[in-house]
């Protein structure tokens, strides 16, 4: 029996990575179900994947803990591979998938090499690594050099065009599949539970917002961050005056990029209006992706919320800090007035505020076309979405 084992799931209060484990356990299982499945998470979180996957024979793992050492042994025994738990997974493990994010992205340049040669280390003995669903890069100098040699072996599939033409024609990596997101696959229960939420959830016609805890990466301080979401959210209540706001928390953990971080003292802001609710309760990911999918519209620093949105039909706004944005949202479904970029402070930036109504305006003008285009695209983005389970399957088989 063939055993894998499935990294960066340990979070499952991310909706998002979450959503994307869910659906790769999931569908995983249906296309092989002797496969032994592994995730690299505690029993909290791999109990929720039981849960929302419906496979309870997942097992959890434990990293290997390192041997303390002094500096110059620790680094060494880096660098050359035989740390423990660089050994461990490379012996009992058939295949590794590293599950996509950002861990190799522009945004944590610094960790993005230790990870590679992370990775790289794994995969030149017995077990095989995939990084899967990756945005990967853009590099600069020393690291695009040096990633770019650690991963030349590695079976990578991107979940954007954008990120497969950089890898591909920048990097001149080889082993490198074009897809989409595993999220815009279906959930497991979805339209059960879109239909349950629809009916107990709210009645009337609203709104979800959705801030991000991660302000840092947008340049702003947390003072700031909850002014501009203030701002958002005033700017709709005044242009949807039919309509309820949800502030829905979409990452709970860490405390580092908690969305609670900007939504509790919106909440506060807000507490007289009886048309602002708030949702930062811990969810099922299913639960997020119902009450998005039941709304009207999404405005949302989380890409995930944007990526739910379009795989139920819904028009999101997507606030970007990063590339991914742009990928997977704008190009991914050929509308790139359904992201603003928000990098460098733009959202503290006076004007900001008139950016945001253009683009509202925009979103009402072509409303029934936008929601036409996105049924069209999401057609081609699941056949896309879903070569990753293709990709992994063909592995195991070989």
């Amino acid at each position: 029996m063939k055993k894998i084992l499935i990294t960066h799931v340990s979070n499952t209060l991310n909706y998002g990575s979450a959503m994307m484990a869910i659906n790769l356990i999931y569908y995983l299982h249906k296309r092989m179900p002797e496969v032994e499945i592994w995730c690299e998470c505690d029993q909290y979180h791999l109990d929720r994947l039981k849960k929302a996957s419906g496979y309870q024979d997942l097992n959890a793992y434990q990293s290997k803990p390192v041997r303390r050492s002094n500096m110059i042994m620790k680094i060494y025994r880096f660098l050359s591979g035989n740390r423990e738990d660089i050994l461990h997974i490379s012996y009992q493990f058939d295949l590794m998938i590293v599950l996509g994010g950002d861990d190799l992205s522009e945004v944590y340049q610094s960790n993005a090499m230790s990870n590679a040669l992370y990775y790289y280390h794994i995969n030149r003995r017995k077990c095989k690594v995939i990084l899967l669903n990756q945005n990967i890069g853009p590099y600069t100098g020393i690291y695009k050099i040096i990633n770019g040699l650690l991963l030349h072996k590695l079976i990578i599939s991107t979940r954007d065009q954008r990120n497969y033409e950089y890898l591909t024609s920048k990097l001149h990596l080889k082993n490198v599949q074009a897809t989409r997101d595993l999220a815009f696959l279906p959930l497991p229960k979805q339209e059960e539970t879109i239909k349950e939420m629809h009916e107990n959830f709210i009645h009337d016609r609203y709104i979800v917002v959705v801030p991000s805890g991660v302000f840092i990466h947008y340049g702003l301080n947390q003072m700031q961050a909850v002014k501009v979401w203030a701002s958002i959210t005033n700017l709709l209540l005044s242009k949807y005056k039919s309509h309820i706001i949800v502030l829905l928390g979409h990452v709970l953990a860490p405390p580092t990029s908690n969305d609670r971080q900007i939504i509790d003292p919106l909440s506060a802001m807000f507490k007289n209006d009886p048309r602002v609710i708030t949702v930062t309760n811990v969810l099922q990911p299913i639960e997020a992706r119902a009450i998005i999918a039941n709304s009207e519209l999404v405005f949302t620093g989380r890409m995930h919320a944007a990526v739910s949105a379009l795989a139920t039909g819904t028009i999101p706004l997507a606030f970007a800090y990063s590339e991914k944005y742009f990928g997977v949202v704008a190009r991914g479904f050929d509308i790139p007035e359904l992201v603003i970029d928000c990098r460098n402070g733009v959202m503290n930036q006076a004007g900001f505020m008139n950016t945001v109504q253009e683009h509202i305006q925009f979103i009402n003008r072509t409303k029934t076309d936008l929601e036409s285009k996105i049924r069209y695209e999401l057609t081609k983005t699941r056949e896309l979405a879903n070569k990753n389970i293709d990709i992994v399957v063909q592995h195991l088989t070989k």
